[in-house]
C-alpha cells in the first residue's frame, strides 16, 4: 500500500440550480482526482442571485490529502 500526500485543486461550475456540471483540475496528483470528481459531484449549493436571477457560477477549491 503507497502511502501518497497531495493537493488538488479544482475549478466546480455550479448551474442555475446550485448543481456541480464541470470539474477541471488545475493543479492535482492523479492518485486523488477520482476521489475528488466523486465527492463534489454529489455537492449541492444553494444557487448564486444576480438581478433577482439565478445563475451560473464558478469556484475554486483546493483539497489537501496529508497522512496523519
Amino acid at each position: 500500500n503507497r502511502q501518497v500526500e497531495g493537493i488538488v485543486t479544482a475549478k466546480i461550475t455550479i448551474d442555475a440550480g446550485g448543481r456541480v456540471t464541470d470539474i477541471q483540475f488545475i493543479q492535482t496528483h492523479p492518485a486523488f482526482e477520482r476521489v475528488v470528481r466523486s465527492a463534489v459531484k454529489g455537492w449541492q449549493f444553494r444557487p448564486y442571485v444576480v438581478a433577482g436571477r439565478a445563475v451560473a457560477v464558478y469556484t475554486v477549491f483546493r483539497f489537501v490529502f496529508k497522512l496523519g
